[in-house]
């Protein structure tokens, strides 16, 4: 956005995790960002997509999965 020369001046840097931030425009634009980081990353890394997955992430779902 800063490099479109947007105005970010309404939004504080400190503190963009509040969720008076939820529906802005920049929230917006990371979601965006996140559903594309993974895929994004592994093409230009020229590796498979689930090789960038840790195997901690599986062993805390199969935990989760288990304590419900």
């Amino acid at each position: 956005m800063l490099t479109e020369r947007e105005n970010m001046a309404e939004y504080d840097r400190d503190n963009l995790m509040d969720e008076a931030y939820d529906t802005s425009a920049l929230a917006f634009r990371a979601d965006l960002k996140i559903r594309s980081f993974q895929v994004d990353g592994a093409r230009g890394a020229g590796i498979f997509q689930h090789l960038m997955i840790s195997p901690t992430y599986y062993t805390t779902v199969l935990q989760m999965s288990d304590l419900t």
